[in-house]
């Protein structure tokens, strides 16, 4: 899943953020079912004035995990670990940012 946002300031800056996050299978048992995921967070970060790129930078973060035999605790964990994925690479934006 992808999305975007813009936000605009008055003196025609503009911030793009582009994000998406997949859970994929890593490993399988001799059943076939999974029993490791890997989650991926990833945001591209554009900063541009009057549609002139001033920079851009894009950061990923990643975790793997095993799986529980539990499927609703494992969408519970999954949920926890992109919202955990997405606080990262809010500090991370933020100190890009703020040392360029």
């Amino acid at each position: 899943r992808q999305r975007q946002m813009l936000i605009r300031d008055s003196s025609n800056n503009e911030l793009i953020l582009e994000s998406s996050y997949k859970t994929n299978g890593t490993s399988k048992n001799s059943k076939g079912e999974v029993t490791s995921y890997r989650s991926t967070v990833t945001v591209n970060l554009i900063i541009q004035n009057n549609n002139e790129k001033i920079k851009s930078k894009s950061f990923v973060k990643n975790f793997s995990y095993n799986t529980t035999n539990n499927k609703f605790d494992l969408v519970k964990y999954q949920k926890e670990i992109k919202n955990n994925l997405v606080d990262e690479i809010i500090k991370d934006m933020i100190i890009y940012i703020s040392l360029e």
